[in-house]
């Protein structure tokens, strides 16, 4: 999902990064207009944007995402259940 099409549903809503780079890790929205990231995706674009690995970026991810509440808006974050073979 890019900015536009979220700014089409939700003005307001908060978005991380300034572009489309954790566009990739948005999984939707909600109905009341709140970013739905995939916590793991989310990982793997800081790790590609960041040039770090899986344990730092997850950490990061964890602490100044997860973490961080930005107002009415703020993105929710969902883990995928593990899958098990």
């Amino acid at each position: 999902m890019t900015r536009e099409q979220v700014a089409q549903v939700n003005e307001e809503a908060i978005m991380l990064g300034s572009d489309d780079s954790f566009g990739e890790a948005i999984l939707g929205m909600t109905t009341d207009g709140c970013v739905v990231y995939d916590i793991d995706k989310l990982v793997v674009c800081f790790m590609k944007r960041d040039g770090i690995d899986w344990e730092d970026a997850s950490e990061w991810v964890s602490y100044n995402c997860v973490g961080m509440y930005a107002g009415e808006f703020n993105p929710i974050y969902v883990q995928s259940p593990e899958e098990t073979e």
